[in-house]
Parts: C-alpha cells; structure tokens; sequence
C-alpha cells in the first residue's frame, strides 16, 4: 500500500494538470492560451499586475526563450512570483 500524498505533492500535481488544461497538446502556452488561463485563474485582474494593458508585458517578461509561447518551467517562474508577491502582501 503505497502512503497518502503530501500536500505538496497535490499541489504540484494540481499545477501539472492546470499547465496541461490551458497548453493541450502543444505543452506550451501561447498569448490566446495564456490570456484564457489568467481571465479564468486570476479573475480580480483589476487588483494584481495582471490589469489587461500589462499581459503583454507579462507574457514577453515570462517568455525567457523567446520563441513566442510559455513553457511549462516559464509559466512555473511565473507563477513563484504570483506567489512571492502575494506572500508580500500578506505579510504587511
């Protein structure tokens, strides 16, 4: 019998699975698929830094290859510092 899953272990997990929604087959995102994962998983875009006039900037700033799509460790660096700063943020 193997033992439960940590909840770290879940959490990467659950990451894997929400990359693999918005990327299909293509394991990468584009700026149409990753405009759909931030209106869907980040709805308050109003309050974070991912107001409409910014996703461009975000998604050149994420894109670190430069080939015009998101990977799945580029959206991972993303998402750190969606963490980082939201932990900021509580912490004040």
């Amino acid at each position: 019998m193997s033992k439960p899953k940590t909840e770290l272990q879940q959490l990467a997990e659950q990451y894997i699975e929400l990359y693999h929604r918005y990327s299909g087959n293509s394991d990468s995102l584009d700026k149409q698929a990753f405009k759909k994962m931030l209106d869907e998983q980040f709805p308050d875009t109003d309050e974070s830094p991912l107001k409409k006039q910014k996703r461009d900037q975000l998604f050149k700033e994420a894109d670190i290859s430069k080939d015009g799509k998101l990977s799945f460790v580029e959206v991972g660096h993303l998402i750190a510092k969606f963490i980082a700063e939201t932990h900021d943020k509580l912490h004040k």
